[in-house]
């Protein structure tokens, strides 16, 4: 559907977005894409920012990329995973291998081929444009957003700033990650597998090596905050970096910094944000407990918040409807598995090593495999 000319009376646009990740990228792009009328998609950042984030898109994401047909351009470019070298936190390591599973894409190609796709469904998409602050009425509903000295009207606000997030508008992480990331080329690794550690000291998550287009491999982990227990995130990636790849990186080159950043995550899925506004992705606190993925939950609420914005115009729905049928949405898309991911975290992450253990029997190892390309 052609997006609408302008925006109505009163207003610089229909909808404004904030934050171009995979939330507010595929969020303006939906709903342009249902004539939502004017969209603006601001994002702070310059192209081709590299972002702390594996990359891996496994079959969720894959299926959220068909719907929106986009993943042939997304699959050109990525590197194909087809299994997990997986070692326990008893120490043995396994390789499950199987059909191909996920694919591996730097978030900052992905972010840009996203919002490229929008800009082509006719979204303006503005960058380095730090959005300050929330405008409000005498109500207190939003009616558009400050950036700098510019105040840019809108009828709807989709907030999809990340991690922080809350510091426009929400509410803090119930489930409080760190993760960290690097760079690397010239490290050697297995082939068509990324690699996942579940190392003693960072239980119940992990750290990372996948493999990447072109040569380069991201190395990161993801750790509870209340887990760091007075240690500096730095000192504890250094130590796996040098437990976990030691030799190979004695020959590899390092590309750019170590980037770090909190990860906020949920088990029970809500919306608190204030009228006229919904948020999507990370802002919503909607990644995983379990893994710290939140890629394809991130796409798949700008999907959702597209839809009840474009429902809200159709059926004139008051700010009040709108977000609460968001939230039913979301609580329905998101929570029964954060729940489950959650029971894992706490209670399965040992049972990792049975898997290790018994993966040299064919039969438990194609299983396991089926189950990873499930995942």
């Amino acid at each position: 559907m052609t997006p609408a000319a302008s925006a109505r009376p009163g207003h610089d646009a229909d909808l404004v977005v904030v934050g171009a990740g995979p939330a507010g990228t595929v969020a303006a792009l939906s709903a342009a894409r249902l004539g939502a009328g004017r969209v603006v998609l601001l994002e702070k950042a310059e192209r081709g920012r590299w972002k702390c984030c594996a990359g891996g898109l496994g079959p969720r994401a894959k299926t959220i990329l068909r719907e929106l047909d986009l993943y042939d351009a997304v699959a050109r470019e990525a590197y194909p995973i087809r299994g997990l070298v997986l070692t326990g936190p008893g120490g043995r390591t396994a390789t499950l291998a199987g059909a191909q599973a996920a694919l591996v894409l730097a978030r900052d190609r992905l972010d840009d081929l996203l919002a490229d796709a929008a800009a082509a469904a006719g979204v303006e998409v503005r960058r380095g444009t730090r959005v300050d602050a929330l405008v409000r009425d005498g109500t207190g509903r939003v009616t558009g957003v400050r950036a700098g000295d510019e105040v840019v009207a809108a009828r709807h606000v989709v907030l999809a700033a990340g991690s922080g997030g809350h510091r426009l508008d929400g509410r803090p992480a119930e489930v409080l990650l760190h993760g960290i990331a690097c760079r690397f080329r010239g490290v050697e690794v297995t082939p068509g597998c990324v690699e996942m550690a579940f190392e003693p000291d960072l239980l119940p998550h992990y750290g990372w090596l996948f493999p990447e287009p072109g040569g380069t491999v991201n190395a990161g982990l993801c750790i509870r905050a209340d887990r760091l227990h007075g240690r500096s995130l730095r000192a504890v990636f250094q130590a796996f970096l040098d437990r976990r790849l030691g030799d190979r990186l004695a020959g590899a080159q390092a590309l750019g910094p170590w980037r770090g950043h909190p990860i906020e995550a949920s088990v029970r899925v809500s919306h608190r944000a204030s009228p006229g506004v919904l948020l999507a992705g990370e802002a919503a606190g909607l990644v995983d407990p379990a893994t710290g993925e939140g890629i394809p939950h991130a796409m798949a609420s700008g999907r959702l918040a597209a839809l009840c914005i474009r429902w809200s115009d159709l059926l004139g729905w008051s700010p009040a409807t709108t977000s609460r049928t968001y939230a039913r949405m979301l609580r329905g898309a998101f929570e029964p598995g954060f729940r489950v991911a959650d029971l894992f975290a706490r209670h399965g992450v040992r049972g990792l090593d049975l898997v290790t253990r018994l993966a040299g029997i064919a039969p438990v190892r194609a299983a396991a495999a089926r189950a990873l390309a499930g995942v």
